[in-house]
């Protein structure tokens, strides 16, 4: 299905199978192009893409709304990492209460949202699967994280759960929340959160599940404040500084790493310039 320009669709109980290109291309079970679309209770299995979309050009940017939808074996299939179980460039994308599996090589869940992406109460279930991220945000805006139950394989192609930056879209930095989920993973050097924005995100009460080289010290990257996290059922809230992002250039805005070195301490001031 194409949504056109202009247009405000719902789908609501429908399936969408093996719209699948038999080489790597971007063939949707439905393909966006309009204002809104909102997807209940449907099902999309065997497709380059589950839901693939942007605005028209010139026209302002949409909105994805999907709850109670299940997602299944979309995405690529042959490394080039290029298609997702859904992929949306628009301001609004909201998914919660759905399930996703094998998400091929691609991410489950990629969006460039320029006003908020809200991720809450979904199952991300690439245990078997090669893939990427299972949410890669990469428009700025606020993200929300909540909820969900996430399994990553050994044999991923990166080590990011959650991955955050501005570099398309708006390119402004928001409020990123993740919390309340819970992560198994078997990829060595897992990260809950990759930060790569000067924006803090607040990262509270997630469950991590998976051995010390899964889980290290490098689990957390970014800007952050950590609390409440848990290794195996064992306070976790260890993260690390990397140069993506950025100091400041003044004791107001330039803060200083703990004693440990590992995790950015958003109450200790550097006093002096960057």
């Amino acid at each position: 299905f194409v949504v056109g320009g202009g247009a405000n669709v719902t789908f609501d109980g429908i399936g969408f199978y093996n719209t699948r290109d038999h080489s790597p291309g971007n063939v949707p079970g439905i393909r966006m192009q309009g204002d809104s679309l909102t997807v209940l209770n449907c099902d999309f299995e065997n497709n380059n893409n589950g839901i693939l979309g942007a605005g028209l050009p010139g026209s302002d940017p949409g909105t994805l709304i999907i709850d109670n939808s299940r997602f299944v074996s979309n995405g690529d299939l042959w490394g080039g990492g290029q298609e997702h179980h859904v992929y949306y460039e628009g301001a609004v994308v909201e998914v919660s209460d759905s399930y996703f599996e094998d998400s091929g090589y691609g991410h489950a869940i990629k969006v460039v949202a320029s006003d908020h992406a809200t991720i809450t109460n979904n199952v991300i279930d690439d245990a078997d699967s090669h893939a990427n991220s299972a949410i890669n945000s990469t428009g700025g805006g606020d993200l929300t994280v909540i909820g969900n139950t996430i399994t990553k394989s050994a044999s991923s192609q990166n080590p990011n759960v959650v991955y955050y930056e501005t570099i398309r879209g708006s390119g402004t930095e928001g409020t990123i929340i993740i919390s309340d989920n819970s992560v198994t993973s078997g990829h060595w050097g897992t990260k809950l959160l990759w930060n790569v924005s000067n924006a803090q995100a607040t990262v509270t009460n997630n469950d991590l599940y998976g051995t010390s080289e899964v889980f290290s010290n490098n689990s957390f990257v970014g800007l952050m404040t950590l609390s409440g996290n848990t290794l195996n059922g064992a306070s976790f809230d260890t993260g690390s500084w990397q140069a993506q992002a950025a100091l400041g250039t003044s004791g107001a805005d330039t803060h200083i790493l703990t004693n440990n070195g590992l995790y950015y301490d958003p109450g200790n001031f550097y006093d002096g310039a960057g």
